[in-house]
This record gives C-alpha cells, structure tokens and sequence, in this order.
C-alpha cells in the first residue's frame, strides 16, 4: 500500500493503477470479508477516469467508511490525487472521524503530499486524535511539519 500512496503522492497514476491492480488480485484479499474484496476489485475498473472514480467514491462513501479506515484508505488517496479533497475528509469520516471505528491510523500519512490539502481538516485532526498521535507529539515532539497551536490543538504544512 505504501508504494501506491507513494505513487500518487508522486503523481505517478500509472504505477498507482498497477500497484491497485496488484492489491485487487493479492491472493490475502480472496480471505477478507466480502465487502473489502468486493471494493477491491471494483476499484480498479473506473481509475483511469477521473470522474468514474470520483463517482464511484462518492456513491459508495458510506460503505467505504463502514468498511474499515485502513481497508478503504486508498479511496482517500484516489480522491485527493484526482483532487475532490472534500470527499476525501468525508471518506475519513468527516466530522465523525473520531466517534468511528478506525483502527490505527497512519501516522506516516503526514509525509505523503497527495494529503497535505487535508493536513489542517477537522477529520484529519480528528483521525490523529482518536489514534492519539497529537499526544504523542505534545510528549515527544512534534513531527517537522507539525506544530503545537495552544493547549488541543495542532497544524501541519
């Protein structure tokens, strides 16, 4: 997943597609749920256009979201990079990020620029907080790109 996210970071759509087919076809995806191989092999199909893409995000969001954050993470990344940064926080779950159940989030997520539009979104904020990566930068420093603003809350470039 890292060398998709670092594909599109790089603007690099077509290793991205070929790093997404490869997750489609993985041999690990047969055995997950249903529902997160079905999305995988959905994917893949409308990539190549962006407005596909961004339909298909956006019809299938709540699904997406009910999946599981980690599981559904590409379609995040597949949104920002095609540029719809608005589906991309309701893909983290928007204002309800931190209510939902989102497994462990990232924190390497802050290096990949096709995301640094959402760095400061009140769901990125939220998915860190769940995680409580802020309150391991407040103990142990923050990351370069990340800074304290007053007592709860931070920003990153």
């Amino acid at each position: 997943r890292h060398g998709l996210r670092m594909a599109l970071s790089d603007g690099n759509k077509e290793r991205a597609l070929a790093y997404m087919r490869s997750l489609a076809s993985a041999e690990e995806m047969q055995l997950r749920r249903p529902e997160v191989t079905e999305y995988y092999r959905a994917l893949p199909e409308v990539l190549d256009s962006k407005e596909k893409t961004l339909q298909f995000l956006s019809a299938n969001q709540e699904r997406i979201i009910a999946i599981d954050f980690n599981e559904a993470g590409e379609g995040i990344f597949w949104a920002a990079y095609y540029g719809d940064f608005q589906l991309a926080e309701k893909l983290m779950g928007g204002e309800q990020a931190q209510v939902l159940d989102i497994g462990i989030v990232d924190a390497a997520w802050i290096t990949y620029p096709v995301l640094s539009p959402l760095f400061n979104s009140v769901a990125y904020k939220n998915l860190l907080r769940h995680a409580g990566i802020d309150k391991f930068w407040r103990e142990n420093g923050f990351p370069e790109n990340c800074k304290a603003l007053g007592e709860d809350d931070f920003t990153c470039n």
